[in-house]
């Protein structure tokens, strides 16, 4: 039971990117990064730095503004996640 309540790092992997250190720079607030992915597309889920499932970027129902991620499979430890 108190193995359950031991709180994890949980990242999802929305996309990535290659520019230039000078756009980097030069980037300012407000500034928009496309990203390799969209709703729809499946991103890596990891917790604690290892991926252990990939889902499907959604937006919610009940909050279209907010994305979520549905988990579609589960990664086996080992095993390289289907699409990298």
């Amino acid at each position: 039971d108190h193995v359950m309540r031991i709180r994890v790092d949980v990242d999802v992997v929305l996309g990535a990117l290659r520019m230039p250190l000078s756009e980097v720079v030069a980037l300012g607030q407000g500034a928009v990064i496309a990203l390799d992915r969209k709703l729809g597309d499946l991103v890596d889920v990891a917790v604690n730095g290892r991926v252990v499932a990939r889902g499907e970027v959604v937006a919610l129902e009940d909050e279209p503004d907010r994305l979520g991620v549905v988990i579609r499979e589960l990664v086996r430890p080992g095993e390289i996640p289907a699409g990298r």
